[in-house]
């Protein structure tokens, strides 16, 4: 984990940016000098355009099927390997794969800039542990090079590669850099809150803090945390609870003021 309150947006914008950057110019000069050493090994994804071979003759469900669509978007990948296909009329069937083309935007991803992976235990899951299905489950194109290896880009551009591609390939990588307690709701936080404890305008005024906000419970300050409640609440990760021994001064004698502050973290 990169350290407490680190999102998962956090830990995906840290690791994308060891990646290798190249500009696809670069890349495609590099194809066209050694055009047999270069391939395009994407597979076929959900959401991806076909332009299926062949004129169905039934559909998904085994009817007869009477139109002459052969355009359409793959809905489901099947465990068998086949693949259900959305004709443009809405009529759903189900092909082998082989049936069928993938349409793209051009030979190359439509974005300028493409990527390679700057660390080996990435190169090992994209070649051996079915990465290059589980990126193109994201919506990356992914290139091989018999010289330099595995490159991929984004056949997109316009909105926010982040939601769409890199946060979904960080989840399928099986990356555990963030902080889990980042991926609470406000509603769990609060439920866990209410099983250790009864005040409820505590748990009120901890749950309006913001990132970086502070508020002293005990002592001096009022309300009351027990050790053990003091602990719990350190362990769901949303708040830093440190306890403070110290004094104030009350007419004309010194009071212990024992506290605890807290802070929202995440």
């Amino acid at each position: 984990m990169l350290g407490r309150g680190t999102t998962v947006s956090d830990a995906a914008h840290r690791w994308v940016q060891e990646f290798n950057r190249f500009p696809q110019d670069m890349i495609s000069k590099l194809m066209s000098i050694d055009i047999d050493g270069w391939r395009e090994v994407t597979p076929p994804s959900r959401g991806d355009s076909v332009y299926l071979f062949d004129v169905p003759t039934e559909d998904k469900d085994g009817n007869e099927y009477e139109g002459s669509d052969q355009e359409g978007e793959i809905a489901e990948v099947l465990e068998n390997g086949n693949f259900v296909i959305e004709l443009n009329d809405e009529t759903e069937v189900v092909v082998e794969d082989g049936c069928f083309e993938v349409q793209r935007y051009d030979s190359l991803p439509m974005w300028g800039t493409m990527w390679q992976f700057g660390d080996s235990a990435d190169d090992y899951w994209l070649e051996e542990l079915n990465g290059i299905q589980l990126m193109s489950d994201c919506g990356f194109r992914i290139y091989e090079s018999d010289e330099w290896g595995y490159f991929f880009g984004i056949d997109g551009c316009g909105y926010d590669f982040y939601e769409a591609h890199w946060i979904p390939l960080y989840k399928k990588r099986g990356l555990q850099w963030h902080d889990p307690a980042t991926e609470l709701t406000k509603e769990t936080v609060s439920g866990m809150l209410k099983e250790f404890i009864k005040d409820e305008k505590l748990v009120e005024k901890l749950l309006k803090l913001r990132k970086g906000e502070t508020i002293n419970v005990g002592g001096y300050y009022g309300g009351f945390l027990k050790k053990e409640q003091a602990q719990k609440l350190d362990k769901i990760g949303w708040f830093g609870v440190e306890f403070k021994h110290d004094t104030v001064h009350e007419m004309s004698s010194k009071q212990d003021n024992d506290h605890y502050i807290i802070s929202k973290e995440v």
